[in-house]
Protein backbone atom coordinates (compact mmCIF):
# COMPACT_ATOMS: atom_id res chain seq x y z
CA UNK A 1 0.00 0.00 0.00
CA UNK A 2 1.25 3.42 -0.80
CA UNK A 3 1.75 6.51 1.16
CA UNK A 4 -0.72 8.48 -1.03
CA UNK A 5 -3.40 5.45 -0.36
CA UNK A 6 -2.66 5.30 3.70
CA UNK A 7 -3.66 8.92 3.92
CA UNK A 8 -6.78 8.38 1.95
CA UNK A 9 -8.20 5.50 3.90
CA UNK A 10 -7.38 7.58 7.28
CA UNK A 11 -8.84 10.53 6.14
CA UNK A 12 -11.64 8.93 4.99
CA UNK A 13 -11.99 7.08 8.17
CA UNK A 14 -11.42 10.14 10.08
CA UNK A 15 -14.52 11.55 8.27
CA UNK A 16 -16.45 9.11 9.03
CA UNK A 17 -15.43 8.93 13.01
CA UNK A 18 -16.73 12.49 12.68
CA UNK A 19 -19.71 12.55 10.87
CA UNK A 20 -18.76 14.16 8.06
CA UNK A 21 -18.69 13.41 4.08
CA UNK A 22 -15.31 12.48 2.24
CA UNK A 23 -16.80 14.02 -1.03
CA UNK A 24 -15.17 13.37 -4.19
CA UNK A 25 -13.75 17.04 -3.95
CA UNK A 26 -12.05 16.34 -0.65
CA UNK A 27 -10.46 12.72 -1.61
CA UNK A 28 -9.07 14.73 -5.15
CA UNK A 29 -7.52 17.39 -3.44
CA UNK A 30 -6.16 14.92 -0.65
CA UNK A 31 -4.88 12.76 -3.85
CA UNK A 32 -2.97 15.94 -5.64
CA UNK A 33 -1.48 16.97 -2.22
CA UNK A 34 0.09 13.97 -2.00
CA UNK A 35 0.88 13.28 -5.28
CA UNK A 36 3.00 16.53 -5.18
CA UNK A 37 4.69 15.59 -1.72
CA UNK A 38 2.66 17.91 -0.05
CA UNK A 39 3.28 21.48 -1.49
CA UNK A 40 1.05 22.94 -3.68
CA UNK A 41 -0.28 26.81 -3.27
CA UNK A 42 -3.93 27.12 -3.30
CA UNK A 43 -4.62 28.57 -6.63
CA UNK A 44 -2.56 26.19 -8.49
CA UNK A 45 -4.23 22.67 -6.83
CA UNK A 46 -7.71 25.31 -8.20
CA UNK A 47 -6.47 25.13 -11.61
CA UNK A 48 -5.84 22.00 -11.91
CA UNK A 49 -9.19 20.53 -9.69
CA UNK A 50 -11.51 23.24 -11.81
CA UNK A 51 -10.36 21.10 -15.31
CA UNK A 52 -11.98 18.14 -13.21
CA UNK A 53 -14.54 19.91 -11.92
CA UNK A 54 -16.12 22.46 -13.01
CA UNK A 55 -17.41 23.66 -9.16
CA UNK A 56 -14.13 23.99 -8.04
CA UNK A 57 -13.47 27.88 -7.73
CA UNK A 58 -12.68 29.93 -4.32
CA UNK A 59 -15.68 30.80 -2.00
CA UNK A 60 -16.40 35.04 -2.51
CA UNK A 61 -16.02 36.46 1.12
CA UNK A 62 -19.17 38.79 1.15
CA UNK A 63 -18.38 40.82 3.55
CA UNK A 64 -16.21 43.29 5.99
CA UNK A 65 -13.39 42.15 8.01
CA UNK A 66 -13.89 42.90 11.44
CA UNK A 67 -11.09 44.10 13.38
Amino acid sequence: MTQASTLLQQAESQCHIRGVRFTPIRRRVLEMIAENGGGLKAYDLLDKLSTEHAAARPRRFIGRWSS
